[in-house]
């Protein structure tokens, strides 16, 4: 009964409203019911107005983030050669991985690869026969798509299934000799890895972390990455009663080495130290500055900051945050750990990346790649992509073929892509 009461009286009410808007605009205001409701709204759009202002606009950097187009424009008029733009790279992503602790990747490939693949893509460009806008570019591909011979099978994906490398017994069952069957990687390699690195001459830079199977919003799961040398396994303990210590460290190793962090807190401050020191203006030539920057680019300096005490204490201030406390009974690293733990939840620099497709989205914020494959089966490019501040696009379901790529929800999984921006993605 006291339902059926207040339905009809909020049905009459809104009756008359109703009749009250189609009679006339004038009629709305004079009704009671109307004058109430058009005061709070005043009042409730007031208050908005003077508690939540728009924030002020993002004032990018005209020289913060190379682009495709940029890319290849300095490929294609000979300003840059591959070589020394996926050498740039490697070093963004080497210095990610060492010193900024991002956990973006699960393979790294050598530099002699990178450069192996550069070469190929500089032939072509000298000699006109260059095979698409990308063909030069580095871009990253996620763990669970395949990619030949740079795959790591069956440690792609999961870090469960590595426990089954240590298996020497029986090598058939476990997989163990996937790794050294070069047939067996050039033959498994995906439709999109085909069509990036071999029909459009992409070079691969390394392999992106990712949640394990692709079940994970966050990138706090991936159980894998090259803090200790890209393999837990090579990490196992032994039985003996000494390696206790060794087994709790190793397990606080892999507790805090796991999340793939989101790169833009370090980015904000890195770019702080290159606008103080180099003072660039809007003025300057786009090119000039990659090329200055891609040519002088260090493994320890890829971003190229002068004050190199800035630096070193921004790096001293990231170690600090990502290193796991060292709790070895001594009362001022305890009293150290403890304070860290209790201002972690203000003052923490540390952010998701998001997920599943963490890696992806970070080394396109870093810079260390320009376009990166990735897979999106309920926002796992889309996700990661706008907590990075990158572009993330799920193409319509079987726009790319999904050969090649683990399975998490057949139906469902979509291969996609994370790129620097929306002209980048067009592209």
């Amino acid at each position: 009964r006291f339902v059926n009461h207040h339905h009809r009286r909020h049905c009459r009410e809104l009756s008359i409203l109703i009749r009250s808007y189609a009679s006339s605009n004038n009629k709305i205001q004079k009704h009671p019911h109307c004058k109430t409701i058009l005061s709070k709204q005043q009042q409730c759009r007031s208050i908005t107005t003077q508690q939540a202002s728009p924030p002020p606009p993002i004032q990018h950097h005209p020289h913060q983030r190379l682009t495709i187009s940029r890319a290849a424009h300095l490929l294609n008029s000979h300003k840059l050669t591959p070589q020394q733009l996926c050498q740039h790279a490697h070093n963004l992503a080497t210095f990610g991985e060492h010193s900024l602790h991002l956990n973006a990747y699960v393979k790294l490939l050598p530099l002699d690869d990178v450069l192996q693949q550069a070469q190929l893509s500089h032939d072509r460009i000298t000699n006109g026969q260059r095979k698409s806008w990308l063909d030069g570019i580095p871009v990253t591909v996620k763990a669970n798509v395949a990619v030949g011979r740079w795959w790591m099978m069956p440690s792609s994906s999961s870090a469960i299934l590595m426990d089954m490398d240590n298996d020497d017994d029986d090598d058939a069952t476990t997989g163990g000799d996937f790794n050294n069957n070069s047939d067996m990687e050039e033959v498994y390699e995906s439709d999109i890895a085909k069509k990036l690195l071999k029909e459009c001459g992409a070079v691969l830079i390394g392999i992106t972390n990712m949640d394990e199977f692709g079940m994970g919003s966050l990138g706090l799961n991936s159980g894998i990455s090259l803090q200790d040398g890209g393999n837990h396994c090579n990490n196992v303990i032994g039985s003996s009663t000494d390696d206790s210590k060794q087994a709790q460290q190793y397990l606080d190793k892999k507790r805090y080495a796991n999340p793939i962090y989101n790169p833009l807190p370090w980015m904000h401050r890195l770019s702080m130290l290159q606008s103080h020191n180099q003072h660039y203006n809007n003025n300057d030539d786009p090119d000039q500055y990659w090329i200055e920057q891609i040519q002088n680019s260090t493994v320890q300096n890829p971003h190229g900051i002068s004050d190199e005490d800035a630096l070193e204490e921004l790096l001293d201030e990231v170690r600090y945050w990502t290193q796991p406390p060292h709790n070895d009974g001594d009362s001022s690293t305890n009293i150290e750990a403890s304070s860290r733990d209790y201002y972690s939840a203000t003052t923490s620099p540390l952010l998701s990346s998001g997920g599943s497709s963490s890696g992806a989205a970070v080394t396109i914020a870093h810079g260390s790649s320009l376009l990166s494959i990735g897979t999106d089966t309920g926002g796992s490019l889309r996700l990661p992509a706008a907590w990075t501040s990158t572009v993330g696009f799920k193409p319509t379901y079987g726009t790319f073929s999904r050969y090649g790529v683990v399975s998490y929800a057949s139906s469902l999984d979509t291969v996609g892509f994370v790129t620097g921006s929306v002209e980048c993605a067009r592209i």
